[in-house]
């Protein structure tokens, strides 16, 4: 293992002809942002099909049994992991990394798919060890 990458020291990568400073997070900070987005999603969902029911009593004991059912543990995990695995996740991964030490905006980020996507796949790999 590289000293970097104990003392987790920011490296420096080129993506097209922007220089970049970048840092590994911690599994924490991304977890946490996949997880806040898959229960905000998930919450979205619960009050649109909530608004379908024309009932008061039956539209609140159906969000309360809904609720229950929002995926925590293993299933979060998985779910994080899914979400983390597909195209608009790996966007999302490259842009928190690149925020933290750099001013960048995910449009900046989605530039990045029209231009030699070999360079971020690059910064991926280090980042996360792929």
């Amino acid at each position: 293992m590289e000293v970097s990458n104990i003392a987790n020291n920011p490296i420096s990568f080129k993506i097209g002809d922007r220089d970049f400073l970048v840092k590994r997070l911690s599994l924490l900070d991304l977890f946490a942002e996949f997880e806040v987005e898959i229960k905000r999603q998930y919450m979205d969902d619960i009050i649109e099909m909530a608004s379908r029911i024309k009932d008061p009593k039956e539209r609140i004991e159906f969000q309360r049994s809904a609720m229950k059912d929002m995926p925590k543990g293993k299933e979060m995990e998985d779910s994080v992991r899914s979400n983390m695995d597909t195209f608009e996740g790996g966007i999302k991964l490259l842009y928190l990394s690149l925020s933290k030490l750099n001013k960048i905006t995910k449009e900046d980020i989605k530039a990045f798919e029209e231009g030699d996507y070999t360079e971020v796949e690059a910064v991926l790999a280090r980042l996360f060890g792929w």
